[in-house]
């Protein structure tokens, strides 16, 4: 089983030093370690899904199309220029960080088994509200209740889920306005085995609340996006992706200050599955790491009835985790 790259190394390539070797900091052991990208962020044939798909391979060719152009859009990043061609590669890549990692399968899977959960006890709570108990069903919902049972989602179905729709991921960050974060502070960008980062959005549910995702490029450039602000057409996935067509949202530049280039790391470090990666040794990546060594992406849900009907929601926050976040 060859092993396959959920972060590629042409990526990772970009926050090597003059040897070749990231700089790595463990979240759960706090250890460092330097490395070569070839020896992190991959898994046994990760980029095949032989169920759920009618392509197995179709992950593997999506990432296929977009890695080998990596160095040319971080040159021409770097350049200035962020063309019709380097944002249709840059968001093809970014999409792909954003649903098919690791971390993201676990969000995947831990957020479709609570909605199955919530499906089966909400359609128990209705049948007899309508005068039709369906007493295996409210069985099973007991069972859950007490720990006899629970449901699991498979890895696989999340894995496909995120497969097929990734090309819609990549329409919408495509359409998305974007902000290009050029660093020239003495503190350079790190990033993570799980580089397509948000900042946590606290407490609020609204959909209107801001939802920024940010990808760093290299040590000294970071892309973000606002994706509340979204048209409706992209962020809600209909339409079908025609990347012939000129990017709807703008992009524009900023120079960081000290403030913010913390603020995007401390971003990194909390969304980092385990690893968080430096272009050097630093005892600040080294506290960075310590600080956050707890914080996860985690799921958290809820529940409400409104009128005759149940409703179920889900958010993603960068948080310590809690015995359930709910």
């Amino acid at each position: 089983m060859p092993n396959d790259h959920y972060v590629a190394q042409t990526y990772l390539k970009h926050f090597t030093d003059e040897r070749g070797l990231l700089h790595a900091y463990r979240k759960s052991d706090a250890k460092y370690f330097p490395t070569r990208p070839s020896d992190i962020c991959h898994e046994p044939d990760g980029d095949i899904i032989p169920k759920f798909l009618s392509e197995a391979a179709y992950l593997g060719a999506f990432r296929g199309a977009f890695e080998p152009m990596w160095n040319h859009v971080v040159a021409a990043l770097k350049s200035g220029a962020c063309t019709k061609d380097v944002k249709f590669h840059i968001a093809g890549y970014w999409a792909n960080l954003l649903v098919c990692t690791p971390t993201w399968r676990r969000i995947g899977v831990e957020l479709h088994s609570r909605g199955v959960r919530h499906a089966v006890t909400a359609h128990a709570q209705l049948s007899a509200k309508h005068g039709q108990p369906d007493e295996m069903l409210n069985r099973a919902v007991s069972a859950l209740e007490q720990g006899r049972m629970r449901i699991q989602t498979e890895a696989d179905y999340i894995r496909a889920q995120g497969a097929a729709n990734v090309m819609k991921y990549a329409w919408a960050l495509y359409n998305a306005e974007w902000l290009v974060v050029e660093n020239e502070t003495d503190v350079e960008f790190v990033t993570s085995d799980n580089p397509a980062a948000l900042l946590d959005p606290g407490e609020a549910w609204a959909t209107s609340s801001p939802f920024f995702r940010f990808l760093p490029i290299t040590p000294s450039i970071c892309i973000s996006s606002d994706l509340s602000k979204l048209d409706r057409r992209f962020r809600d996935q209909q339409a079908k992706p025609d990347f012939n067509l000129s990017p709807s949202g703008t992009v524009k530049g900023v120079q960081a200050d000290a403030e913010l280039v913390g603020h995007l790391n401390a971003g990194i470090a909390m969304c980092a599955e385990d690893l968080v990666l430096s272009r050097r040794p630093s005892e600040y990546v080294r506290d960075l790491t310590a600080r956050h060594a707890n914080h996860r992406l985690q799921v958290e849900t809820t529940e409400f009835k409104q009128g005759g009907a149940y409703y179920f929601g889900g958010r993603i926050r960068a948080v310590v985790p809690t015995e359930r976040s709910s």
